[in-house]
Formats: structure tokens, C-alpha cells, sequence
């Protein structure tokens, strides 16, 4: 092959693998065009996830709560009578949730859960936070034990 066909050849080659002006110009708007929705899917996705792991948290902190007020009522130092809202205040741990807040709620009922008695006690434990995705959100745990 003469140098002459093999620069010719080369030459062909090197043009087909070289993008145009207006393949580049092309690319750009399709990619200036799906861009933004993209960015903005990503960006919900992300605070999405965010308001998921906050509800998470949430349900451990409600949980954790009911327990710690369950435990009393078997307790032989604090027990039944120990069982009343004004208790339940602050918890110990609440200094490392800044965002959430607790509440619970203690009523002294009878069998039918009407009336107000002694013989059982409704307990709601209430945890809210500010959500991402909502705005202000709460759950709520709640219980019935017995005196027995």
C-alpha cells in the first residue's frame, strides 16, 4: 500500500469517529432538556429518605418510651402507684434526639376503659418531630395494663 492510500484511509477513518458541531449542539439540548427533572427526582428522593429515617427513629423513641414505663410497673421500687404522668416528664436520653419531642399520657380506668377507676391504666406515649416531606408529625403508642 502506497503512503498516499494510507494517509486517505486514515483520514476517512479519523473524520467518522469525530463528532460535529451539531452532534455536539444536539447532545447538549437533549441533555440541558432531561437534566433538570432529574435533578429535581434525586433531590425529592433524597428527602424522602430523610423523612423515612425520621419516622424510624420516631417509632424506636415511642417504643423505648413504653417500655421504660412498662419496666416501672414491675419495678419493686417505683410499681403501680409510681404510674402516673407527672412522672414521665423528661426521659434520659431525649438530649441526643434534638428534633423529637415526648409526651406520655397516663389515665386511671376501670375494666370497661370508660369510666375513670383503679383497677387499670391507659398509657400514650406520643413522639413529634418536624418532618421534610409533612411538616409537623407525630405517632402514637398506646397501652392498657392492669393492676393484678
Amino acid at each position: 500500500m502506497s503512503r498516499g492510500a494510507a494517509q486517505i484511509g486514515l483520514g476517512r477513518r479519523s473524520r467518522r469517529a469525530a463528532f460535529t458541531l451539531m452532534e455536539l449542539v444536539a447532545a447538549m439540548l437533549l441533555l440541558s432538556i432531561a437534566f433538570p427533572p432529574l435533578a429535581v427526582s434525586m433531590r425529592d428522593a433524597v428527602v424522602r429518605q430523610g423523612a423515612n429515617n425520621q419516622r424510624i427513629i420516631a417509632r424506636w423513641l415511642a417504643h423505648a418510651r413504653m417500655e421504660e414505663v412498662l419496666a416501672d410497673r414491675h419495678s419493686s421500687t417505683r410499681g403501680w402507684p409510681a404510674m402516673v404522668t407527672s412522672n414521665y416528664t423528661t426521659g434520659g436520653f431525649w438530649s441526643q434526639f434534638p428534633g423529637f419531642s415526648q409526651s406520655v399520657t397516663i389515665m386511671d380506668h376501670d375494666a370497661t376503659l370508660i369510666a375513670a377507676g383503679t383497677t387499670h391504666k391507659l398509657i400514650i406515649v406520643t413522639i413529634s418531630w418536624n418532618d421534610a416531606t409533612r411538616g409537623s408529625s407525630s405517632i402514637r403508642y398506646q397501652t392498657v395494663v392492669t393492676n393484678y
